[in-house]
């Protein structure tokens, strides 16, 4: 485990290349940070599938080759936090990594489990990861400052849930 701060020095130093200077701007705008291209640049290819309702995402090594399967079922909101999270175990704990040699996420026979109410360590880093990636602090900032402060507005200049909103506005200590 490499903490929460190291997660979220990690996630600002990534999302600071997508954000493009909208921090020092006035007001609030759609601030929609593409997860799918992110993880396509460390070479992680993003599939849907159709897991349990359970389960939302998964990250996979199969050789060379990287891959999130992510819930096909489930809202575009949630599908984004998953491949943010899954990225954030890539990325801070590649050695935990679900390694398989005989696997095609493609094909509706294949059965995965993960642990999704672990609220251990690793868990809590992935998800702090994800957080800050897809509601970079500084953005929330400018978003609230600009007179932006329903969760719901805030949600839907994120494209992110309600839930994960509120969840953010805890952290960062405004709720």
């Amino acid at each position: 485990m490499r903490g929460k701060r190291v997660a979220i020095k990690m996630a600002k130093k990534i999302a600071s290349q997508y954000i493009n200077g909208k921090s020092g701007s006035k007001g609030c705008k759609k601030h929609s940070i593409d997860v799918k291209e992110i993880a396509e640049s460390f070479g992680i290819k993003v599939v849907e599938h159709e897991f349990s309702d359970e389960m939302s995402g998964v990250f996979i090594r199969k050789g060379d080759d990287l891959f999130i399967g992510v819930n096909k079922s489930h809202s575009n909101t949630r599908k984004r936090f998953t491949i943010a999270h899954e990225i954030g175990h890539f990325l801070l704990h590649s050695e935990d990594v679900i390694h398989h040699d005989n696997i095609n996420l493609e094909s509706p026979s294949v059965v995965l489990y993960r642990s999704e109410n672990n609220n251990g360590g690793g868990e809590v880093e992935a998800n702090a990861f994800a957080a800050e990636l897809l509601m970079p602090e500084i953005l929330v900032d400018a978003c609230i400052e600009s007179g932006v402060s329903s969760i719901d507005d805030l949600a839907d200049e994120f494209d992110v849930s309600p839930d994960a909103m509120r969840y953010r506005l805890i952290n960062l200590d405004y709720i």
